[in-house]
């Protein structure tokens, strides 16, 4: 009893002080099974475009142990913030960079797929597509917006600061001229001003 006493007095006292702004985390399976189940659905997913038997049991199989995978790592790290506390304000920054980045592949791919359908002459799928991709540019820069305000250093401050509103900041006028495009494509196309 009075070891168990111990090691929770121990437990508390190591939540209490940490002694780097960075999470050292525990060891974990869940990123190489994620590893080898997303290898598993990248071949799975060319045997069945190219039209093996198996291709598509393995597609099924590989994206049931990806979506496993993902939601047990999850698990994880929703202990880790907040049962163990070790998510400091560093570390709740880059997951939120991380995000942000997420957002900014996601929109990469939904323009791709309006302009393969705008190629195959497919109005709806163009639109929607279209529309996707605007509600992402603009959560980005909204996100983008909130990350500067947040931010607790400036251009001046270091070299840090400087490189990371020197690539940031085109990143994010890029995103915001893109977004006026798309939208003024997205109207042209809703209101028959194009026509497929």
């Amino acid at each position: 009893m009075t070891s168990n006493l111990t090691k929770l007095n121990l437990k508390q006292s190591k939540l209490s002080f940490q002694f780097f702004p960075s999470h050292l985390v525990d060891r974990s399976i869940w990123p190489l099974m994620l590893s080898c189940s997303l290898f598993a659905l990248v071949i799975g997913t060319v045997q069945y475009f190219h039209g093996y038997s198996t291709g598509f049991l393995l597609l099924k199989a590989a994206a049931l142990l990806t979506l496993i995978g993902a939601a047990y790592w999850w698990k994880d790290v929703v202990v880790e913030a907040s049962f163990q506390g070790h998510h400091t304000k560093k570390v709740r920054f880059g997951i939120a960079q991380g995000f942000n980045l997420f957002i900014l592949l996601s929109s990469g791919g939904f323009i791709t797929y309006a302009h393969h359908a705008l190629i195959a002459n497919n109005r709806k799928a163009t639109i929607t597509g279209l529309f996707v991709t605007i509600v992402l540019a603009l959560l980005f820069t909204f996100l983008q917006y909130v990350e500067y305000n947040q931010a607790s250093f400036t251009f001046a401050d270091s070299v840090y600061g400087s490189a990371f509103y020197a690539t940031t900041g085109p990143i994010g006028l890029h995103f915001y001229n893109s977004s006026y495009i798309f939208f003024l494509l997205y109207y042209y196309l809703l209101y028959n001003y194009i026509v497929l």
